[in-house]
């Protein structure tokens, strides 16, 4: 996980593309999987500025029901990422918030049996349907 911090401290803080990063560090190389330029088909640029955005912010200004989902084995966001959102929700408005975790769920939402199988994206999983209830939960409370 070391080398995993180092490399998204250069990348997203430092704001490096993956490809300098490699030729900077070619110990690193083994951790990267996609362009030298790019990460799930965007441009680094992309995540550069998505990083400079004050999130919590605009978060703060939503004046909506708002409902995060996030899965056990969702190694991208934390928990806590989620939990934030909607206690800043419900900061300004009790209750307009709602945090929903689903258990053995990774990040798209699929589930897995491990972690391990998560975070390699296995063919194994599949959609996890309490997702699905669980946003159809949310509407239907809303009315």
């Amino acid at each position: 996980m070391k080398g995993y911090a180092q490399f998204y401290d250069d990348y997203l803080v430092q704001k490096k593309t993956p490809g300098e990063i490699i030729k900077a560090k070619p110990g690193l190389a083994s951790l990267w999987y996609d362009e030298p330029d790019h990460q799930y088909g965007r441009p680094a640029s992309f995540y550069f500025q998505l990083e400079d955005l004050e999130l919590l912010s605009a978060w703060s200004k939503v004046d909506v029901p708002v409902l995060t989902i996030h899965g056990e084995y969702d190694w991208i966001m934390s928990d806590e990422d989620h939990k934030i959102i909607a206690n800043i929700a419900n900061k300004h408005r009790p209750g307009m918030g709602t945090f929903v975790e689903l258990k053995k769920t990774n990040h798209l939402l699929y589930t897995y049996d491990t972690p391990e199988e998560a975070f390699k994206g296995a063919p194994s999983g599949y959609y996890n349907p309490a997702a699905t209830s669980a946003v159809l939960d949310f509407l239907r409370n809303q009315q």
